[in-house]
């Protein structure tokens, strides 16, 4: 990301990881690491618009790698909420409801898989269709509203940031489902399963 950005996405870790040292209950350290995220988001928006004329490589760069660094936090401090709010009481519940916490990254990633595969390579010659505005013919769904983004997005940088929101969960939940039990060979390790067919999802860094 240009300095630009990097340093916008600097201040916003700090600003979370203050936030997740206060002493709350995690619900409400949650709800606030989502305003800061929604605030920088804000942010970020005003800060491209106020530039009428980008190249489209701009652009494109733009919505396949900062938009989705800053909007990912947006999601994932929401999937974290609601997860939060209905944890069961029962001990052997607890460790089923993590597990599926755990297994949500790879349910994404198998909905997405051909669109991640392609985010994940060298390839761009879909790179027009996909973080273009100007193609973006997709209507925003009524749940992408709390995004706020409706007049800065393109038809796929929501993806991106499902995919890096729903790989920060597959880690959270993993570290609590390990909390439930003793340390083994078969506990979860912090490692990103591989996608079916090959490869493995990881989030994409701009040097530029």
């Amino acid at each position: 990301m240009k300095p630009q950005w990097e340093n916008l996405y600097s201040q916003m870790l700090v600003d979370i990881n203050r936030c997740k040292t206060l002493d709350l209950p995690e619900t409400e350290r949650a709800e606030s690491c989502y305003g800061i995220a929604i605030n920088y988001w804000h942010r970020v928006k005003t800060f491209f618009m106020v530039k009428l004329n980008y190249s489209d490589a701009e652009e494109i760069e733009f919505f396949k790698i900062v938009k989705p660094q800053f909007t990912s936090h947006i999601e994932y401090y929401l999937i974290m909420n609601q997860g939060l709010l209905f944890i069961p009481e029962n001990l052997n519940e607890k460790f089923e409801y993590w597990q599926v916490g755990v297994e949500r990254y790879q349910r994404f990633c198998d909905r997405n898989l051909d669109f991640i595969r392609y985010y994940e390579s060298t390839s761009k010659v879909y790179d027009a269709d996909y973080f273009l505005q100007r193609n973006n013919r997709l209507v925003v769904l009524p749940q992408e509203r709390i995004f706020e983004d409706n007049d800065c997005r393109t038809s796929h940088d929501h993806i991106v940031r499902g995919l890096l929101a729903n790989r920060m969960y597959h880690e959270y939940a993993g570290k609590r489902l390990n909390e439930l039990k003793p340390p083994d060979p078969n506990s979860y390790s912090g490692h990103v399963p591989p996608l079916n067919g090959g490869g493995t999802a990881q989030p994409r860094s701009s040097n530029s």
